[in-house]
């Protein structure tokens, strides 16, 4: 229908202009509850049967026990922040995002994934450009990070970083589907490897590098096999070469933040910048200071609000109860994906996101949800025919 259509396209549009409403809600987030609401008014809502029990999962074992830490933390202590509804307004957002693909009446086959993915990737193309002539970013007042570049998103290296592993991820995607070419792919993912080194961003980018060749070895078709593994590395070898030349200085600090030593360091707290070992430490700590059973049970550290991972995140606002619920909801979604005889994209997407939470939040990340529920959602309705 021309209608979903012009929905369609209209939302990539606004996705890839990253207006933003307030902190992790988009001008695009509005456009699909209209969407939504179009189709509820002139027709009717649909969902599958996996996307059903997903999202009945998440709502039983995931919200409504959050919500019951919300109200013990309103009760027991008369106070909460914003940070407290964080896990249930990402999954509300989630659900938006299933709906809307499950209710789009488009042919995913006849999409322009050229003009998508170019819109998806144009925050990094942008932000590369401010990288080259810096007189973009001081016009727009867009102050950096010393020593690190966010791009457009200022001082919040991390968002460029992450974004940019998305593009990785969505170019390999489409790639392998072929919905385009290798030549369009690799020129995004070469863009994109830049960013992830000049955003200093380290998370993503190893976990690309644990997970694709582990994956190649035990699938017997890959997202990449291992002939497209080994240009993957040359790709990265040659971005790194390119640094170099570039800006030695720059390919010092690359060379420095994403050594793997370091980051080894880093996670058991042996370096002076040992913050994630030490964010655990501190969170072990803490957690066997207090001696209060209903805190322990619905909310041990309420103001705890943002640690730089989800597992302590989550923990620290939902107790061991909710932990005990998300690992009941975690038990769920590998019967969903063992259902659907372990593909790949859903094995991948799952283990992702598992390993991502270990050092950071960017399983809710407003963007990223998006692309991985669009890869489940369109994965078994591509075909293989030549672009």
């Amino acid at each position: 229908m021309a209608i979903d259509k012009i929905y369609f396209y209209l939302t990539w549009l606004l996705l890839g202009a990253g207006l933003a409403i307030t902190t992790g809600l988009y001008l695009f987030n509005i456009f699909i509850i209209l969407f939504l609401l179009y189709r509820l008014v002139s027709d009717r809502l649909v969902l599958g049967k996996n996307n059903r029990s997903f999202i009945l999962s998440f709502v039983g074992l995931i919200a409504i026990p959050q919500l019951l830490s919300l109200l013990y933390q309103v009760l027991q202590y008369s106070f909460f922040t914003s940070y407290s509804v964080y896990i249930v307004i990402n999954l509300t957002i989630l659900t938006s995002y299933i709906f809307f693909f499950n209710n789009i009446r488009l042919d995913l086959n006849k999409i322009n994934h050229y003009f998508i993915l170019f819109i998806f990737s144009a925050p990094i193309i942008i932000s590369v450009i401010m990288y080259f002539i810096p007189s973009i970013g001081v016009f727009f007042d867009m102050s950096q990070h010393p020593g690190r570049f966010g791009g457009v998103w200022g001082k919040d290296v991390n968002q460029l970083g992450y974004y940019a592993t998305l593009v990785i991820i969505f170019s390999c995607f489409l790639l392998y589907y072929k919905k385009i070419k290798l030549f369009f792919a690799v020129s995004f993912i070469l863009l994109s490897l830049f960013a992830i080194l000049i955003s200093g961003m380290r998370t993503g980018l190893f976990l690309l590098v644990l997970l694709l060749p582990v994956m190649t070895v035990v699938y017997k078709d890959p997202l990449i096999n291992l002939n497209q593994l080994f240009k993957f590395c040359l790709i990265l070898v040659g971005v790194g070469l390119i640094v170099y030349f570039l800006d030695y200085s720059l390919f010092s600090i690359v060379i420095e933040r994403f050594d793997v030593y370091r980051l080894i360091s880093d996670i058991s707290g042996a370096s002076n910048n040992g913050q994630i070992g030490n964010m655990y430490s501190k969170w072990l700590t803490s957690f066997a200071a207090n001696s209060n059973l209903l805190d322990i049970l619905f909310s041990f550290n309420y103001e705890w609000k943002f640690p730089d991972s989800l597992i302590i995140f989550y923990l620290a606002n939902g107790g061991l109860l909710g932990a005990f619920f998300l690992l009941i909801f975690i038990k769920i979604v590998f019967l969903l994906i063992k259902n659907n005889n372990f593909n790949y994209i859903l094995v991948f997407i799952a283990l992702f996101s598992i390993l991502v939470s270990i050092k950071g939040n960017f399983i809710f990340n407003n963007i990223g949800m998006f692309i991985f529920a669009y890869m489940i959602h369109s994965y078994d309705k591509f075909n293989n025919e030549e672009v």
